[in-house]
């Protein structure tokens, strides 16, 4: 269990952090990137693992999902002081593009 939770993580950090560079000041979105990961990729994971398989997976994921942006773009908006909507396009496009990636690479 514990490494697809670490490839998830690697990858889930490298996907959105090449993302996260194209916004300014990018090192600080970097680092904003890597916490917001800490915290909402191990949860995320540790939820959906017990329900591979199970026919409420995809409902628990989108849901999950819906909420790791949501929590991403508050932790971007309290860590850097931007504007909301800068931090939920952020959130919005590293999600989708590192989710995009799992669903591909772990065949969910």
């Amino acid at each position: 269990m514990l490494v697809p939770l670490i490839t998830a993580f690697v990858l889930t950090c490298l996907i959105e952090g090449i993302v996260i560079c194209g916004f300014e000041p990018w090192r600080r979105w970097l680092l904003a990137s890597f916490v917001c990961n800490l915290v909402t990729n191990p949860l995320i994971n540790l939820i959906l693992y017990p329900l591979y398989g199970h026919s409420l997976y995809a409902l628990v994921f989108i849901l999950l999902e819906i909420g790791v942006v949501s929590a991403e773009t508050l932790i971007y908006k309290g860590m850097l002081r931007c504007k909301f909507g800068k931090c939920i396009v952020a959130s919005l496009i590293a999600n989708t593009l590192s989710c995009i990636s799992g669903i591909i690479i772990f065949n969910i």
